[in-house]
């Protein structure tokens, strides 16, 4: 079994030993493996001065190694081309073209998190990840390691491919946080640092919860994932996010029941709240 970077006993568990059916897991995009039955590579990065990319796969920590990157990287800027599905269902997040592709990062300076990599995102670049694929209807849950630095409305962390409206954004005073906006159901957590959130969207019931604590529910609309998913940006590819984005896992269920244990295995591996 992996052990997280940071320490002894931080490990990267696969997705079936959760408390979470991993039979109903739809997309897992990580910067660490979370399924054991998965052997691919993790990301892939392509260094802007010469355009080459490469994968990245994890390594004895479970996530992948930044120190891999920056020799691939050589002291050129990097961007990641392409974020892998670990659920096994193929669908990979990807963006082909250069100027849109969001930056490679480390995190020092971000509240709440270990020095750990991320996709960082750019909403003066306009960057996003898309995958295509056929829609999932509600209920769907998430759980997402997350941290959202820039202001304005430029705050959303992913959506539907294709339909709005924007499955989760923080909202534009920076004071909460919005499921399936502009509904506006509100499960705070609007700050700069990173936290952990769990989304459950249930026949148009929504549940958020930040850090496995605070929590709301509300109706806020029954949009599913609509063709496909977008990360770092809207289904208009505008109000990309400024900020950092480590993990997204989604299920095609209601996992209400089993999410505190994805937020107990987050907070232990990435030192979120």
């Amino acid at each position: 079994m992996s052990l997280c970077s940071g320490g002894v006993g931080r490990r990267a568990y696969p997705v079936g030993i959760l408390g979470v059916d991993a039979v109903s897991v739809a997309v897992a995009y990580s910067s660490r493996l979370v399924n054991h039955s998965y052997t691919g590579p993790l990301i892939r990065v392509r260094r802007a001065s010469d355009n080459v990319e490469q994968d990245f796969g994890p390594v004895g920590s479970g996530f992948y190694s930044q120190t891999e990157v920056d020799l691939f990287l050589g002291g050129s800027a990097g961007c990641r081309s392409k974020w892998y599905d670990q659920s096994g269902n193929g669908r990979d997040l990807l963006q082909a073209t250069a100027a849109l592709q969001p930056s490679e990062a480390t995190t020092t300076n971000i509240p709440g998190i270990r020095n750990l990599p991320a996709m960082q995102g750019s909403s003066a670049a306009g960057t996003y990840m898309m995958a295509l694929f056929s829609t999932i209807a509600q209920p769907l849950s998430f759980a997402v390691v997350a941290a959202v630095t820039g202001g304005g409305t430029s705050r959303v962390v992913f959506d539907s491919a294709l339909t709005s409206p924007c499955l989760f954004r923080q909202s534009a005073s920076g004071a909460s946080v919005d499921i399936v906006a502009p509904n506006g159901l509100s499960i705070g957590a609007g700050d700069s640092n990173a936290h952990q959130w769990g989304l459950v969207f249930n026949n148009a019931g929504s549940l958020g919860v930040t850090d496995g604590v605070s929590s709301v529910s509300g109706t806020a609309g029954a949009n599913g994932l609509t063709s496909g998913i977008n990360v770092g940006a809207n289904r208009q590819n505008l109000q990309s996010i400024d900020g950092f984005v480590w993990e997204i896992i989604g299920y095609s269920a209601d996992k209400t029941s089993g999410l505190p244990a994805l937020y107990a295995n987050q907070k232990d591996c990435y030192g979120t709240p």
